[in-house]
């Protein structure tokens, strides 16, 4: 009798411990370890990925043609609110170069003490356009002989009214010299692409303002 029961006994710690060998182990939750060199460093998370990577590689995939889409529809809203970008020739006429046309305003402002106050000068595309939040500085500039010796009398400019957050408004202008359509060959397609470009200017001068003095 007795060895029966040590029979059953044995049996049945043998099947519970097939069962608890069969069985996965549960995954073990993601914890964070201390790197090496001491307590109270940085400590790292250990992060366990699934074996599967099969589903978010697919839905990476997706969202990568959603973004690729996306960009083309932006570029294309771009296009269409803003005419397309004129590049800077390989020689520019005279004073137009940045670097040239940034002295030159210096020179005038030094010259011929215009008041108006110089925000920045805007490059990034031609002409190059002066910022300013004076009315006054295209007068200003057309009475300067170092402004009109290097450009004469016409110019480039824009102007807008922005909203200060704290209900105030501030002008903004933009004004560069005139004469030169480096828009030419994008008028050719899209007539209105040199009005389209002072727009984007003025749009990108009005996101840098400070209505802070």
């Amino acid at each position: 009798m007795r060895t029966t029961s040590l029979v059953l006994v044995a049996a049945l710690l043998g099947f519970l411990a097939g069962r608890w060998t069969a069985a996965p182990a549960p995954e073990a939750p993601a914890v964070e370890a201390p790197t090496p060199g001491g307590s109270g460093g940085e400590r790292t998370r250990v992060v366990r990925v699934p074996a599967d990577c099969a589903p978010i590689e697919a839905e990476r995939a997706d969202l990568q043609q959603q973004l690729a889409f996306q960009k083309l529809l932006a570029r294309d809203l771009e296009l269409r609110a803003y005419g397309e970008r004129p590049a800077w020739p390989d020689v520019p006429p005279p004073g137009h170069a940045p670097a040239d046309f940034e002295r030159i305003v210096d020179e005038a402002v030094e010259a011929c003490g215009i008041p108006s106050e110089i925000l920045g000068i805007d490059c990034e595309e031609p002409p190059c356009m002066v910022i300013s939040k004076d009315d006054g500085l295209r007068a200003a500039l057309m009475d300067c002989p170092t402004w009109t010796d290097a450009y004469g009398k016409s110019t480039t400019n824009t102007s807008t009214d922005v909203r200060c957050p704290d209900g105030s408004t501030e002008r903004l202008i933009l004004l560069g010299p005139g004469g030169v359509d480096y828009s030419e060959a994008a008028s050719e397609l899209d007539p209105w692409t040199p009005i389209k470009r002072l727009w984007y200017r003025e749009d990108q001068a009005r996101a840098n303002l400070s209505c802070v003095d």
